[in-house]
């Protein structure tokens, strides 16, 4: 959640004139650092539906 506010507040602080847009399982545009953007669709949490 916070890693979602705080790119939220990033994108309404350069797009949008200021309108923060994204909300929980958004899909975020690739117009970031994707340098910490981890492929996890191998994993599997055994408590995951």
């Amino acid at each position: 959640m916070l890693r979602i506010r705080a790119l939220n507040s990033w994108r309404a602080a350069v797009q949008d004139a200021g309108r923060g847009c994204l909300q929980i399982n958004d899909i975020i545009p690739a117009d970031h650092c994707l340098h910490d953007v981890q492929d996890m669709s191998t994993l599997n949490h055994p408590r995951a539906d």
